[in-house]
């Protein structure tokens, strides 16, 4: 079991195979390496497992130790709460002695492990199932899932089909829309690229960070991203392998960008990371022009799924075909304080229960509710 980044670094061209491999773009080590070096809590200690079938690498898991105590232990993967369908990676066959080594290796972690989550997984995926099974001893960990929290993802499937295919399959009203706002974007002399020399790179990611402050200080401020994800982001984009793990798409007028579109991308999985673009420029409709650009470029190059990502806003709807939800799953080893952590899970259900009625309450009511409070 690893405890440093170094051990990752060393194996990360074999790590970076094997996510292209299960075409999880997050998992590269190029994104978890940098998530690691900006993003990681205070008090977190890597515990990666790696699994090898003689000279090859088959599987790996990155996981971290949070809220250390004698009693025990938090596990989650590198990248919790920061990044999305995150599972330990396996080479096709391999999934259930991947699990196995997972599990053993858990088991007889130091410190014990109390919980192990997986944040924001597939809610299809097998891993939490696989490895619970595969634990040692004769009473498995009890698999929780926050039914509550469980988000919408929708996505687009790729597939055999090309891009006409694809626009054929979409309504009237969708075709004449988009036909509309290019032609707009056209007579204004807007241009769509996609970044590929390093100084394109950094010029589109400064101004995705300034289009993406600009639009949201209107409404007190951004939530997802801040100096330690700029940071993040500034990494990844400037290691060797930019090319094949992301894209960042542009749309400039006058040589200003007015929007910018940045998305990872391993084993024909495409997934969005950051949109940025200019309020003052929404009739051109900058954000839905970047998007089409980036899905055009999916169907080019022949890749598989187009992931929107947690979260069922309107324009992902419009490009989907499909909702692939994110679960919130929990394994509890069987032991001493697994009661406890139990009724503590209860307890965040509960909340997160609370916080979907709360999501769903009308700007009105809710405005109500906080004069009462």
């Amino acid at each position: 079991m690893a405890r440093s980044a170094e051990a990752i670094e060393l194996l990360g061209p074999e790590i970076d195979r094997l996510a292209g491999e299960c075409g999880q773009p997050l998992m590269s080590p190029a994104w978890t390496l940098a998530w690691w070096r900006h993003r990681r809590p205070v008090s977190a200690e890597l515990r990666a497992v790696a699994v090898q079938d003689r000279d090859r690498l088959v599987g790996f898991a990155p996981f971290f130790v949070q809220d250390r105590r004698a009693r025990g232990a938090t596990y989650r993967l590198v990248g919790a709460r920061s990044f999305f369908r995150m599972e330990p990676l396996a080479a096709r066959n391999h999934e259930h002695a991947v699990a196995q080594a997972i599990a053993n290796a858990l088991a007889a972690a130091e410190p014990m492990p109390r919980a192990i989550r997986f944040e924001g997984i597939d809610a299809a995926s097998t891993w939490p199932r696989l490895v619970a099974e595969a634990w040692p001893g004769r009473v498995r960990p009890h698999l929780d899932t926050d039914r509550a929290a469980t988000q919408p993802a929708p996505t687009l499937r790729i597939g055999e089909r090309n891009l006409d295919d694809w626009l054929h399959g979409k309504s009237r009203n969708f075709r004449s829309q988009m036909g509309k706002r290019r032609r707009r974007a056209a007579r204004s002399g807007a241009a769509i690229g996609l970044a590929t020399t390093q100084q394109e790179v950094d010029d589109g990611l400064e101004a995705l960070f300034r289009l993406h402050h600009r639009r949201w200080d209107r409404r007190g401020g951004s939530g997802a991203l801040d100096d330690t994800t700029e940071r993040l982001l500034r990494e990844v984009t400037t290691q060797e392998c930019r090319s094949e793990r992301y894209r960042l798409f542009t749309l400039a007028v006058d040589g200003q960008h007015i929007a910018c579109y940045l998305c990872a991308a391993a084993g024909g999985q495409v997934t969005p990371v950051q949109m940025g673009f200019d309020p003052a420029r929404a009739a051109l409709s900058p954000g839905y022009l970047v998007v089409l650009a980036a899905i055009e470029d999916a169907f080019a190059r022949g890749d598989r799924r187009f992931d929107f990502g947690p979260g069922a806003e309107p324009y992902k709807l419009r490009f989907a075909d499909r909702d692939e939800p994110l679960a919130w799953m929990t394994l509890v080893p069987h032991g001493r304080y697994a009661r406890g952590v139990r009724v503590r899970l209860s307890a965040e259900h509960g909340f997160s229960h609370a916080r979907r009625l709360w999501r769903r309450l009308p700007p009105g009511t809710r405005r109500v509710v906080r004069r009462l409070g």
